[in-house]
C-alpha cells in the first residue's frame, strides 16, 4: 500500500513580506499491510527513521483509504455516522423494500425472520461488513462469557506470533501488526475482567480507528489460516501443482483480496475466519431465491454463537 506524507514549512525571507512555502511530498510502501495509526507511529520511532519530526508533519493521506459514506439503498436506518448502529426493529427493512418494485419475495422473508427475530443491528456499508458485523457478534456472545473471552485471548496470541515470525509464519513486522493487535487485546481485557458493557463495546465499534484496528487484525487472521491451510483452500481458488506453488498462490490471493480494507469476504474468506476462531454463525440469505428463508452455518454444522443477516452485496 502507498502512502502520502504531506507538510508544509513556511520560512520568512529578511525584508520579505511574502512567505515561500517549501512544499515536500515523502512516498514510501510498507510490504504486505496497511497502517491507519501512521501519524502515531511518526511520534513514537526514532526520529532517525523519518525526515521529519512530530511537530512538523500535518497531513497523513492513506490512498485509496477514504470509506464511503453508508447508502441508504444498504441500510435504510443507519445513521451515516455510525459505523455499527443500534438494534433496530425488522419493519423498517419491511417499509424499505414495500417502496420498490417486485419486491414481494424480500417482504415474505422478512414476515418469516419477524417469527424468529426481534430485530437487527445495521453495519456500515464500506466492504468490511461482514468482518466488523462477525467481529462485533462475537465479542458481544462473549459478554456473557468472560471465560471464552480469556481463551479467544490466548489464541490470537498464538495467530500474532505466526503472523510476525519470520521463519515459520508471515513475516510481517511487529512494528506494523503490533497496535491492531493490543487494540483487540484491550477489547478483549475489558471483556475478560468484567469492565465492558454492550454499550461500550457499541462506542468502541463506532470509534473508526478502534474499529478499523479491529477489522483489520482479523483480516489478518483470516489471512494466516488461509495460508495455513492452503492446501484445503487452494482448489477453491482453481490453484493446484506442488506445495510451495499453491502456498504462493494462495498468499498473493490473501495479500490482494483478503488483508486490504474494504475488500468483500465470500464464502471461502467466511469459512476460513470463522474456523479460525471457533465462533459459530449462523446466516440467514434475504434474497431473491424462491421459497422461504435459507440459513448457512459457519463452520458446518456449528452451534451458532451469534446470526448475521445477509442482503445482496451487504451483511447486517
Amino acid at each position: 500500500f502507498a502512502f502520502s506524507l504531506h507538510f508544509t514549512t513556511s520560512v520568512m525571507k529578511q525584508n520579505s513580506n511574502p512567505q515561500s512555502n517549501i512544499n515536500i511530498h515523502l512516498s514510501f510502501r510498507v510490504s504486505g499491510v496497511s497502517i491507519l495509526k501512521l501519524s502515531q507511529r511518526l511520534e513514537t520511532c526514532p526520529k532517525k527513521s523519518y525526515p521529519c519530526h512530530r511537530n512538523t508533519h500535518k497531513k497523513l493521506f492513506l490512498r485509496g483509504g477514504q470509506q464511503p459514506a453508508i447508502n441508504s439503498n444498504t441500510n435504510p436506518t443507519s445513521e451515516k455516522s455510525l459505523i455499527v448502529g443500534p438494534v433496530t426493529n425488522l419493519s423498517a427493512l419491511q417499509s424499505f423494500y414495500e417502496c420498490g418494485e417486485s419486491n414481494e419475495i424480500f417482504l415474505s422473508k422478512i414476515e418469516d425472520l419477524k417469527r424468529s427475530y426481534s430485530g437487527y443491528r445495521p453495519i456500515k456499508g464500506d466492504g468490511n461488513c461482514f468482518v466488523r458485523g462477525y467481529v462485533f457478534g462475537a465479542l458481544e456472545s462473549l459478554l456473557s462469557n468472560r471465560t471464552e473471552a480469556g481463551g479467544l485471548q490466548g489464541l490470537l496470541a498464538g495467530y500474532y506470533f505466526y503472523i510476525t515470525d519470520a521463519t515459520l509464519g508471515l513475516g510481517y513486522s511487529k512494528l506494523a501488526v503490533e497496535d491492531f493487535y493490543q487494540d483487540v487485546q484491550n477489547q478483549l481485557s475489558l471483556i475478560t475482567d468484567g469492565t465492558m458493557t454492550r454499550d461500550m463495546l457499541v462506542d468502541s465499534f463506532n470509534t473508526p480507528h478502534v474499529s478499523n484496528a479491529m477489522v483489520f487484525f482479523f483480516r489478518l487472521v483470516c489471512s494466516c489460516y488461509l495460508q495455513q491451510h492452503a492446501a484445503s483452500f487452494g482448489p477453491f481458488l482453481g490453484i493446484d501443482g506442488d506445495v510451495a506453488a499453491v502456498r504462493g498462490k494462495v498468499k498473493e490471493f490473501c495479500t490482494r483480496e483478503v488483508e486490504p480494507l474494504d475488500k468483500e469476504m465470500d464464502h471461502m474468506q467466511i469459512t476460513a475466519l470463522t474456523q479460525a476462531l471457533g465462533v459459530g454463525l449462523r446466516v440467514a440469505h434475504l434474497d431473491r431465491s424462491p421459497g422461504g428463508l435459507n440459513y448457512h452455518s459457519f463452520p458446518d454444522q456449528a452451534a451458532p454463537a451469534m446470526h448475521m443477516l445477509y442482503r445482496p452485496g451487504h451483511y447486517d
